[in-house]
């Protein structure tokens, strides 16, 4: 993996989409897929990004281009063939913030039409359809596929927005959504294309006898930390070897700073106050081994990768119904489903967990089968290759 400028983007051997990728076929060349990722945070975005390169590097070599200046571990680079940062903008925020951004949107779409050319990349994943980069690339005479992700709720969406996911489906040959809940929230449904990220080969780690609850997530207000919390301080009293245990990182900014230090705050303030512990993301089988049940108390949540992440290693999961969770958890055999900022709901199943080990054993075993049932790898590898013309 090789980290580069913009300037210095031409020296990787790729050739165009079209009738050329038989003669690449047949000289052992693979396409080139150009994935333009627009958060400068480490977020569930990003790893069902560099999971998809991982599963797909036997069809494709995957072309990254980052924010310049951000936050992306360097290890977990390695799947990319090559790393480009640019000074990427988002225009979904405000007319006043696309106007006062234009002219970056315009510089940074030139130096992507020129990595393009040079890298003789006919193929580009927008992450996300906030990215108005794919329009300017057509304006800019680029003829190669553009496939553009929906990732977020569209229900939340400005003008500004809207008009970002209008300039998406025109520019793009495909826009796709991560779950039936985006996709049905989309002005256009019917033209959307549904696909799930994958669950990858996960060993089975079971509900544990520890009575322990694990929270996956990023410390930020709409993964519901805080209304974990509060539930937690209404079951500890029954419960006193009980434990809640959070992984995440801190975003940038103080709005993310604000919420870490409130959480901190609640935390200290009840009954559950010396068995709740903050820490940062570690490997997927180190966070969730010895935990009881994972829990997902989002406020809106279009997919929820680490619900996912749990239910495929066998632990059951309680989550809101606020959303791509609802895809994922049947309430009352593979976990719980429940209101958005119910509090006393989310006590009361965490209380049912924590008091029955072989309860939670079984819904996790239910849930590890219903996602290998429903995510599997190689729809999604199939689903790829003919998005991307592979």
């Amino acid at each position: 993996m090789a980290s580069a400028d913009a300037r210095d983007a031409g020296s990787m051997n790729v050739v165009p989409a079209g009738v050329h990728d038989h003669a690449a076929a047949a000289a052992g060349e693979k396409p080139l897929v150009c994935m333009v990722y627009s958060s400068a945070d480490f977020t569930g975005a990003f790893v069902a990004i560099k999971r998809q390169a991982e599963l797909m590097r036997d069809e494709a070599d995957w072309l990254l281009v980052l924010p310049r200046g951000h936050n992306i571990p360097a290890d977990q680079l390695d799947p990319f063939a090559r790393v480009v940062e640019l000074p990427i903008v988002e225009g979904n925020r405000s007319l006043a913030t696309a106007v006062r951004h234009s002219a970056a949107l315009l510089t940074t779409s030139l130096a992507l039409r020129r990595l393009l050319a040079r890298e003789r990349c006919q193929r580009v994943q927008m992450n996300c359809f906030t990215l108005q980069h794919g329009t300017l690339l057509r304006l800019l005479g680029f003829r190669g596929r553009i496939i553009t992700w929906v990732r977020s709720d569209p229900s939340r969406l400005r003008l500004m927005g809207r008009l970002s996911l209008e300039l998406a489906r025109r520019s793009a040959n495909a826009v796709v959504a991560i779950s039936e809940y985006v996709r049905d929230l989309l002005p256009f449904p019917s033209e959307a294309v549904l696909v799930y990220d994958p669950v990858r080969d996960a060993p089975f780690i079971g509900a544990s006898e520890e009575p322990v609850l694990v929270v996956l997530g990023n410390y930020i207000p709409m993964k519901g930390q805080d209304h974990a919390i509060a539930a937690f301080h209404q079951i500890a009293e029954r419960h006193p070897a009980a434990k809640l245990v959070f992984h995440g990182n801190r975003t940038a900014g103080d709005a993310g700073a604000d919420y870490y230090a409130n959480l901190q705050r609640l935390a200290a303030a009840g009954a559950g106050a010396s068995r709740i512990e903050f820490r940062e993301f570690v490997p997927l089988e180190e966070g969730l081994a010895g935990k009881r049940a994972a829990l997902m108390p989002s406020r809106w949540e279009p997919f929820g990768l680490a619900c996912q992440d749990a239910a495929v290693r066998g632990l059951p999961v309680i989550a809101t119904r606020s959303g791509g969770p609802e895809e994922m958890v049947e309430d009352g055999r593979t976990g719980y489903l429940i209101g958005i900022e119910d509090v006393p709901a989310l006590a009361d199943r965490m209380n049912r967990l924590l008091a029955d080990a072989g309860l939670a054993r079984s819904m996790g075993s239910a849930g590890r089968e219903l996602m290998q049932k429903r995510f599997p790898a190689d729809r999604f590898k199939q689903q790829l290759c003919e998005l991307f013309a592979l």
